[in-house]
């Protein structure tokens, strides 16, 4: 069975699971653009839909240029004070990069401190080397909707607009408001690699 195949079986198999369920869907649907000094820039969207402990998302443009990857997951929440959201995740990518993936999404939140991550294993099937893609945020709420903080990221990606760094720090800010969320990245400050990333996400669903 090809990996595309084991996604779509994960589906399938994931979705009656809460058919019967009362739960709502709700989800983000997100925009990033890159944008690169001396190159075009690169637009790269995700959406997610979560109904219940269900999770299903797509990406374009996340492990390769012109390369789509759709997952399925489970969600997890633990905590009250320290709150821990965790969602492991499998899918596939086509295009550029074909082959299977697995990965995690984890945010884990403390009053106003938030440390969030995803990683994934890209297992290619088209001769490419298997590879970990990570992107990471540690990040403050100076108030209720505005925040700074760190991140960073190891792709393949965009790596033919700079140099070979494997991880690249940045720094961001963000704000967010009820359904709309926007935020500012600076990866590689103070280098010639540098390049920003400014993201919009608007969500919808939920209670």
């Amino acid at each position: 069975m090809t990996w595309r195949g084991v996604s779509l079986a994960i589906l399938v198999l994931a979705v009656p699971a809460t058919a019967g369920a009362q739960a709502r869907w709700s989800g983000n649907i997100a925009v990033a653009n890159y944008f690169f000094p001396d190159d075009d820039d690169v637009v790269q969207p995700t959406a997610y839909a979560d109904r219940g402990p269900l999770h299903i998302e797509v990406r374009y443009n996340y492990e390769d240029t012109q390369a789509t990857s759709v997952f399925a997951g489970w969600n997890f929440e633990f905590g009250t004070k320290v709150k821990l959201a965790l969602t492991p995740i499998a899918g596939f990518v086509a295009g550029n990069t074909d082959g299977g993936i697995v990965g995690v999404k984890a945010d884990l939140s403390w009053r106003r401190l938030e440390a969030y991550t995803e990683g994934e294993f890209v297992m290619p099937g088209d001769g490419q080397s298997r590879y970990l893609y990570n992107w990471s945020e540690f990040s403050v709420w100076v108030t209720d909707w505005l925040r700074g903080g760190v991140a960073t990221q190891r792709t393949r990606t965009f790596r033919r607009f700079r140099s070979t760094r494997e991880i690249e720090p940045g720094l961001l800010v963000g704000v967010a408001g009820s359904r709309i969320e926007g935020t500012f990245y600076y990866f590689n400050p103070g280098s010639d690699e540098h390049y920003f990333v400014a993201s919009i996400g608007v969500s919808f669903g939920g209670g």
